[in-house]
């Protein structure tokens, strides 16, 4: 690698190179944890954790409802024969129905006897007859308009000859109770109306019967008629007339029509339809009916090639497939259910391989481990819960891949953990929602779920607002919904069924895509708290400047405030320019020296002046000073419920730095020289383990030493940064970091550009009145003025007593 740290010899150079090489090699060792000398490897913790999550997976794909095994809906053409491998019993639902409606026509409608209206017709009779035989036949009954009326009516039908012939039959006794016999009868066989046996004898039902449910007895009885034989009133009429002229004597035979006149006045329809009766007689008849089982021996003809997909045959195929699948977990016995688990260990090890690659720290983090173990089961419950309930309730299994959640996982992790875990998280759990459903067209799944996983993981890699979800949601969505019209470009589906067909892919990847968007936003929040985790959405709140904290670094420190501000600006810009989260280096920045608020009038950047409270304290207690404002920001961030990278920014910026400034002075004391422990100046570390805070912590000491600079030429600034680079690695500050370097390179030229602009100076401006040359003096004075630490630079950690 090129030297290019200015100031030293190729020697030296070398010399940190190694060291800093050395650090890196220890990276990759098994039990070494970054910065942590004393850590260890969790084995123990990695296998319970993974033989759970083994565990959990296992059951997901034992405890299954096997899918259907072609993907066709109702209406479809098929494209190919399909034979029975095996054979099934299978309920004809087809047959059963047309079996179940042929029954339901058969059930005669059941009319109820209104026995209101015999009772009414008998006493209608009897009222005419009465009125017949006149007044001084009934005496003292009082007279009857309705029977006045009635009888004008029939006289003027029939004439004065009728009514002669119908007072002698009321004048005979015995006759009129033949008659009224004849008439009960007839009423109580069922008199229905003229327009209720029209719409009876044009029904298409082959039913030719009516029930009539009798109860003139007191007991309820089903007299069954038949619909040829259904009388009205005119009909019923006649035959009453009839039958009661063939029962009379010879001598006593009269005229049949002026009775029949009669009758047709008097009698009324008795058969009532009866809704309630009816439907219980149909139900009565669906029950008696069993369902039609049909047997299907191996080899035989399910669906031929051309022919439409009926719901009938969707479930022919979808029985074959049980009892296939059935017969296929019998012959293995265990090693059937021993095959989808052991293959469940071989990707979960694969995946553990393929992630100990691309993140090598990753084994001795235990929350990232319960986490990752915690998305994939809540990924495959969901995934089976999903699939389950779809196949449950529909035959076709040709909807279920659009409405599979298989970027959740993917999607949930990218925020929480990183873009490299997401992906080969969410391609393991397409692998293992493939082996769930154990379709024909797993490829057609594992396609879908990769590239949903991709784009999903992707686009939330960085979310930063609530909106960001739909953006990804919509995403997916469109995502899941092209694929599946790829998928399903062939000719078989009619322009009908094709629509339908489109219309429900699109509402069921809309569902799946909502669906997730709702969890996200739900379960985001509670895996943040859950695992201390903390995504871009949290640190955008948390760099809002109003916050408690930054809001009182402003009104008590302000040096510190704008201090805190350079610093951001100058890492986040470093951070952006080697591709490391800048948001998160931005918030850190702000909050790194919120401990100077215990004593902020002991650092130089708020000192009034350039006169601080150091110069009547000893060398020891200055820089215990200095040391504690580490300790006071921690107890303030957990006061204050920060975030853990926040915490470890404000313990770690300043590493095991020495506070060099008050050491010189203390070893130029006369009387100590020699006796100074060097560790009494150093802060506690620990030192930085995120790239994040490497940055804070360089961006840190940069700014505060080129403030001491009298005059910040480029060339100065860049002999400072050179030197402030040097410094760290000599001191391996940067050991524990993930840095290399080339991203210090990268991150040196960054910021020597920044703060050659933020240091740039100003040409005098002249004064508007000749009058006021003064104005002109204090501008050149002020633009030439010294830093509060004018001697030199200062270098390492006494930054926070020079400035």
């Amino acid at each position: 690698m090129k030297n290019w740290l200015p100031g030293t010899s190729r020697k030296e150079g070398t010399r940190a190179h190694a060291q800093a090489a050395k650090s890196w090699s220890r990276r990759g060792e098994a039990g070494y944890c970054p910065g942590n000398p004393a850590a260890i490897w969790y084995p123990r913790f990695v296998i319970v954790v993974g033989v759970a999550t083994w565990v959990l997976c296992c059951a997901t794909l034992l405890f299954q409802r096997p899918p259907p095994p072609v993907r066709y809906v109702p209406g479809e053409i098929a494209d190919h024969n399909l034979y029975s491998e095996v054979p099934f019993r299978y309920q004809d639902m087809a047959q059963t129905e047309r079996l179940r409606e042929r029954a339901a026509r058969e059930v005669p409608p059941v009319y109820l006897l209104n026995q209101a209206a015999v009772q009414a017709t008998l006493r209608s009779l009897e009222e005419v007859f009465a009125a017949l035989r006149g007044p001084e036949a009934d005496a003292g009954a009082p007279p009857r308009t309705a029977d006045s009326s009635r009888l004008a009516e029939l006289a003027l039908q029939i004439g004065d000859e009728g009514m002669r012939s119908l007072e002698r039959l009321a004048a005979d006794t015995a006759r009129c109770e033949v008659l009224g016999e004849l008439v009960r009868d007839s009423l109580n066989g069922g008199i229905a109306e003229t327009r209720e046996i029209g719409n009876l004898e044009g029904l298409v039902a082959p039913h030719d019967h009516v029930s009539l449910l009798n109860d003139a007895g007191g007991t309820a009885r089903m007299t069954l008629r038949r619909v040829s034989d259904l009388r009205d009133a005119a009909a019923t009429a006649a035959v009453v007339a009839a039958d009661f002229e063939a029962q009379s004597r010879p001598d006593a035979a009269e005229d049949p029509e002026p009775l029949m006149a009669l009758l047709k006045q008097v009698l009324r329809p008795t058969m009532v339809y009866n809704t309630e009766a009816t439907e219980r007689a149909r139900r009565e008849a669906l029950a008696g009916i069993k369902q039609v089982t049909r047997f299907v021996d191996a080899n035989e003809t399910l669906v031929l090639r051309g022919e439409t997909i009926t719901p009938d045959a969707i479930n022919r195929l979808e029985k074959h497939q049980q009892e296939l699948f059935s017969r296929m977990r019998g012959e293995r016995g265990a090693l059937g259910a021993l095959q989808p688990a052991a293959i469940c260990l071989l990707l979960l090890l694969a995946a553990a391989y393929v992630l100990h690659i691309v993140h090598p720290g990753l084994g001795t983090d235990r929350r990232a481990i319960l986490l990752i173990a915690s998305v994939i089961v809540l990924q495959m419950g969901l995934t089976r819960l999903v699939s389950h309930l779809y196949l449950l309730n529909y035959g076709s299994s040709f909807y279920l891949f659009p409405l599979l959640p298989l970027a959740f996982g993917a999607m949930l992790l990218a925020p929480l953990a990183d873009l490299r875990v997401a992906v080969v998280t969410g391609v393991l759990c397409t692998g293992l929602a493939a082996l769930q459903m154990r379709s024909p067209e797993a490829f057609h799944l594992c396609v879908s779920g990769v590239l949903s996983s991709l784009v999903g993981a992707g686009l939330m890699r960085h979310i930063r607002q609530r909106n960001h979800l739909f953006v990804a949601g919509l995403a997916v969505f469109g995502t899941i919904l092209l694929l599946e019209l790829v998928f399903r470009a062939h000719g078989n589906l009619p322009a009908g069924v094709l629509g339908r067909a489109l219309l429900l892919l699109l509402l069921w990847a809309f569902v799946n895509a909502l669906g997730t968007i709702l969890l996200l936003s739900l379960l985001l929040p509670l895996f943040e708290f859950a695992f201390s985790l903390t995504t871009d959405m949290s640190l955008l709140e948390l760099s809002d400047l109003n916050h408690p904290l930054l809001r009182r670094l402003q009104m008590e420190a302000p040096g510190t405030h704008h201090h805190s501000l350079m610093v951001a600006t100058l890492a986040e810009q470093a951070a952006e320019a080697i591709g490391a989260n800048a948001l998160l280096t931005r918030v850190c920045a702000y909050f790194h020296d919120i401990g100077k608020l215990a004593g902020p009038e002991y650092f130089t950047e708020n000192s009034a002046g350039g006169n601080t409270p150091h110069e009547g304290l000893q060398p020891r207690m200055s820089s215990l000073v200095i040391l504690n404002h580490v300790r006071q920001g921690t107890q303030l961030a957990r006061r204050y419920k920060l975030r853990k990278p926040l915490r470890e920014a404000i313990e770690q910026h300043h590493g095991t730095s020495l506070i060099y400034f008050f050491y010189r002075r203390a070893k130029d004391e006369p009387g100590h020289a020699g006796e100074v422990n060097e560790g009494d100046y150093r802060y506690p570390g620990p030192r930085p383990r995120r790239k994040e805070i490497a940055l804070i912590s360089l961006a840190d000491a940069c700014e505060a030493a080129a403030r001491s600079l009298q005059k910040p030429t480029a060339g100065r600034i860049r002999e400072l940064v050179d030197r402030m680079f040097l410094e760290r690695v000599r001191e391996h500050e940067l050991d524990d970091a993930d840095l290399t370097f080339s991203e210090l390179s990268t991150v040196r030229e960054t910021m020597i550009r920044c703060l050659t602009s933020m240091l740039h100076a100003r040409v005098a401006y002249p004064s508007r009145d000749d009058e006021h040359p003064l104005d002109k003096t204090d501008a050149t004075t002020r633009l030439e003025e010294p830093g509060p630490a004018a001697t030199g630079v200062v270098p390492g950690g006494a930054a926070d007593a020079a400035g």
